[in-house]
């Protein structure tokens, strides 16, 4: 039996469209590995232990004052010190399967990059075995429980896919 759903907000980032060049270029400018994974290449920063990176500065003075009050409206007191941010590009036939991100109580997918045709991320109904996208676009930001298995599914458009991820605790 079903209690409820979880939420799945889909917001817009307004500061995406004055923020979208310098943050792809503090990213390219950023240390990061063309790592293996699921049988693709993906470009991210994922596994870099030091991660204080240009980029992820300037998403989290923004993000910070953008999104505090979300959170306030969902009666969750964020200590927004505390979250743990990376980036991740998908070129053509890139993805990541199916996962959770441990150690957290939110998951944000900022999408910094989103070619027309490539789909944004994947929701597993775990009593259903169904999954579903949600209707995002560039320069959306999706917020989800970190309980819920998502994936980012085979890019299978012509452009680069880029995320900026945050774990919230």
């Amino acid at each position: 039996m079903r209690v409820f759903d979880c939420p799945i907000y889909v917001l817009k980032f307004n500061h995406h469209r004055f923020l979208k060049e310098q943050l792809l270029q503090q990213i390219s400018d950023s240390n990061f590995e063309e790592k293996k994974v699921d049988g693709e290449f993906v470009k991210t920063d994922y596994y870099i232990r030091n991660k204080n990176q240009k980029y992820k500065n300037t998403f989290s003075f923004t993000f910070n004052g953008e999104f505090r009050g979300f959170f306030k409206t969902i009666d969750y007191d964020v200590d927004f010190k505390n979250y743990e941010t990376w980036f991740q590009q998908y070129d053509t036939s890139g993805f990541i399967t199916w996962h959770r991100h441990a150690k957290s109580s939110w998951n944000l997918v900022y999408y910094l990059e989103l070619p027309e045709g490539c789909p944004a991320t994947e929701f597993k109904d775990l009593i259903t075995g169904e999954y579903f996208s949600v209707n995002a676009h560039e320069g959306d930001v999706v917020i989800f429980p970190s309980i819920l298995l998502h994936r980012s599914p085979e890019n299978d458009s012509e452009g680069r896919k880029t995320v900026i991820v945050c774990n919230i605790d």
